[in-house]
């Protein structure tokens, strides 16, 4: 199982009292353990039999509290699916819930779902967008809407509700600045940052070795390379052209200072600009993807010509992960096109979306030092997605990762050179978004697909569908 002893031991307990008691509230207790085990559960089936507990309690307590943790366990049940028509099915399941139940929560997590189901099928997003458009107009919640406006598609969505979603968003993101202190606010849920970066829709591919591949389809782990250590040694150099605008004397000098100093750590009672510069330095990883599927530039600087390449679903990877949910404690992650050799064009959407940034600032109520705090965060992050065109025969799509949790972050050791990495951890999500695995072009295809296909099958979670094919460069050595 994927539940930790802890946790089922946790469940147990809560069980037997319920079952002592038979009190309404000890039945409510033991659904939020339930959901929350199921929440943390890295395996389908134990999300399988989670979720069938709960619905064997919602149906002998028909409560509210009951049916808010059984529509958010199912909701992460769809997330966790592969299948369209699996994820059709509990769509199906949550919109009954939403129907008999009249809650905000229970339409929020049909809500999602739905978004879901728009992500993985194309054949019916028009009619999944009209449901959307009605779970909303029962409930005008803010989430509901901001999931909406979210959506990466060519159909015309309703204005409105476009307009409530951002501006949900945008009341969501100061309330944070407001109530913390932490580095992470001024970027997470940002609703000006994803306006500079530019999406991709489609699949995008990791070059590297063997060993990397194992631990990604066995373990479900991706890992973020601290953003100092990326083998491009001009890696942000364009955004310190970016800061000669006299519209950033305010951060500036902050910001430069950080880029080339050795240490990542403000002082002791730094001002807060100083700490969230340096935070932001030190706490952002970089996860690197290539538009390009078969690409002898990476093959031969990333594995030697002899690795391997996994393909993912970057609507799966990404956007799934991202816009399903808007929590405080959620890791940051803003994923896009790298942008080569700038032109005027990417610096005047940077202007753009700072202009906007202090606008809203001021509207509300933030102090010089927030708005200022703010600018920082977004600079320095949009920073990662500008490179020398040098590098742009790489096609890079890349995740810029922000962890909350800093036990996340370990050292591997490339030569004598210690290099800090992040690693993101969700089996389920990662397995499902493989959608093939390429083997470089001098290795040998028999016996490593082979030895592929073998660790494939013996693997639950991953596509039916997954490819694995050999490279088309054509090298002997």
């Amino acid at each position: 199982m994927s539940i930790s002893s802890e946790t089922r031991n946790t469940l147990e307990r809560l069980f037997s009292q319920y079952r002592a008691s038979a009190s309404l509230k000890d039945a409510v207790n033991y659904a939020k353990a339930l959901e929350a085990a199921s929440a943390g559960a890295r395996e389908l089936d134990d999300k399988l039999k989670l979720c069938d507990d709960l619905s064997c309690l919602l149906e002998r307590h028909r409560l509210p509290e009951i049916a808010e943790s059984y529509a958010r366990a199912l909701c992460g049940l769809t997330f966790a699916m592969t299948d369209v028509n699996d994820i059709r099915a509990y769509c199906e399941t949550l919109r009954v819930l939403s129907d008999e139940y009249d809650s905000t929560e229970v339409a929020y997590q049909y809500m999602r779902s739905l978004y879901d189901l728009f992500l993985n099928s194309d054949a019916e997003n028009e009619t999944i967008l009209r449901r959307m458009e009605g779970v909303y107009s029962r409930c005008h919640d803010g989430r509901s809407a901001y999931l909406y406006s979210s959506l990466h598609t060519g159909l015309k969505l309703d204005a409105g509700i476009v307009a409530h979603g951002r501006e949900y968003m945008r009341d969501c993101y100061f309330k944070a600045i407001k109530s913390s202190s932490s580095s992470e606010v001024y970027i997470r849920n940002s609703p000006y940052i994803e306006g500079f970066i530019q999406p991709y829709v489609g699949n995008i591919y990791h070059y590297t070795a063997l060993t990397a591949v194992v631990n990604i389809i066995q373990n479900g782990e991706l890992w973020a390379t601290q953003c100092d250590f990326l083998n491009d040694t001009e890696e942000r150099r364009y955004i310190t052209k970016f800061l000669s605008s006299s519209r950033y004397d305010c951060v500036r000098e902050n910001i430069e200072r950080a880029l080339t100093s050795d240490s990542y750590h403000a002082p002791t009672g730094a001002a807060p600009l100083k700490r969230v510069v340096a935070d932001m330095n030190r706490d952002i990883f970089i996860m690197s993807f290539s538009k390009d599927g078969d690409s002898l530039t990476l093959w031969s600087g990333y594995t030697n010509k002899c690795g391997f390449n996994i393909g993912f679903d970057s609507v799966r990877l990404f956007y799934r992960n991202n816009l399903s949910e808007f929590r405080g404690d959620a890791d940051c992650m803003v994923g896009g096109l790298v942008c080569y050799k700038p032109s005027d064009k990417p610096f005047a959407e940077l202007d753009d979306m700072i202009d906007s940034l202090t606008r809203d600032a001021k509207r509300y109520g933030l102090t010089d030092e927030q708005t200022s705090c703010a600018i920082a965060a977004h600079v320095m992050y949009a920073g990662f997605f500008l490179k020398s065109s040098s590098m742009s025969a790489e096609n890079e799509y890349r995740i810029v990762y922000m962890p909350v949790d800093k036990r996340a972050i370990n050292i591997r050791c490339k030569g004598n050179i210690p290099i800090p990495y992040a690693v993101y951890s969700d089996p389920a999500l990662i397995r499902s978004s493989i959608k093939s695995i390429c083997i470089g072009p001098t290795n040998e295809p028999g016996i490593t697909a082979k030895g592929i296909n073998y660790l494939v099958q013996s693997t639950p979670g991953l596509p039916s569908d997954l490819a694995i094919s050999k490279s088309r460069v054509s090298l002997r050595y």
